[in-house]
């Protein structure tokens, strides 16, 4: 990990349980000891800040009002989704970050 930009996990349900030594809070932890941001992808979440403040960001893949039953039948075409979402989001982020060309 200490060779990465980045990390992406994630989980079913981001929760108080994901504290209780579930792999993404692990991996969150490690990932910010090593000063990587930290992103988590995740079927729903509370809003619980002790579990969010693990994550730079959390993209929730079930989309609001789509049932259980369905999310889980879509999971590969929603997860794409919000990968796109985050790529995105790192993409504007990264040219934020770059100097102008005049910039010195």
């Amino acid at each position: 990990m200490k060779d990465v930009d980045l990390v992406v996990t994630g989980e079913g349900s981001l929760d108080r349980q994901t504290l209780q030594g579930k792999t993404p809070a692990g991996v969150a932890k490690l990932a910010r000891r090593l000063g990587k941001r930290v992103y988590a992808f995740a079927g729903r979440a509370d809003e619980d800040q002790e579990v969010r403040k693990l994550f730079h960001e959390v993209y929730l893949v079930r989309p609001a009002g789509m049932n259980e039953q369905e999310s889980v039948a879509r999971a590969a075409e929603l997860l794409v989704q919000s990968a796109r979402k985050l790529a995105e989001g790192l993409k504007k982020t990264a040219s934020a970050e770059r100097p102008t060309s005049g910039a010195k």
